[in-house]
């Protein structure tokens, strides 16, 4: 089952939690990093043009249409959740930001269309409708 999210709508990490049946105040744990899993799904939580709470300043940007993302900063190829994330049929959520006082803007669930062997490793995703 595809998780509730509208592209182009905001959402904060709080609201995230509640849609997903979690508790909203919650803090800590998985959806209070970059990426997480939850149940079979991947929600990526990104910054553009700022740096994370954590300082990480990663050069995610959009490309028209397409969203290029960096993972944390010593991932590889290698990483188990790596591999996961790039299976073919994973479902990932692009939640996005330009602006650290801000709430994510969901742009809808991307496919990997391009991946380079880095440390981190950069995705550029394409997508639903968007191709």
């Amino acid at each position: 089952m595809l998780l509730p999210f509208e592209p182009g709508q905001k959402y904060s990490r709080a609201d995230v939690r509640e849609l997903l049946g979690l508790e909203r105040d919650g803090k800590g744990g998985i959806l209070d990093t970059g990426i997480a899993r939850f149940q079979d799904q991947f929600l990526v939580f990104a910054n553009v043009g700022i740096p994370g709470k954590t300082g990480h300043d990663y050069p995610n940007r959009w490309e028209g249409d397409r969203f290029r993302w960096h993972h944390k900063n010593n991932s590889h190829l290698r990483w188990p959740s790596v591999k996961q994330l790039l299976e073919e049929g994973s479902v990932i959520h692009i939640f996005w930001r330009d602006s650290s006082g801000e709430d994510f803007e969901y742009a809808g669930t991307g496919k990997p269309i391009d991946v380079k062997n880095t440390t981190p490793v950069e995705v550029l995703f394409e997508f639903e409708g968007k191709a």
